[in-house]
């Protein structure tokens, strides 16, 4: 999250897509992981910054 919020921060290029395919490739991940779906979805919303 962090290097997408630092992308964001110097291009500026995180839009409603990029924003939706993060957070689709972020709860795979946490799914994989075995984070509860509710968990991933609070996390991304908390961590994230664009």
């Amino acid at each position: 999250m962090d290097a997408l919020n630092s992308i964001d921060q110097k291009y500026e290029i995180i839009d409603t897509l990029r924003r939706e395919e993060a957070f689709d490739a972020f709860m795979e991940l946490a799914a994989r992981a075995e984070v509860p779906a509710h968990l991933a979805d609070q996390w991304f919303d908390d961590w994230r910054d664009f």
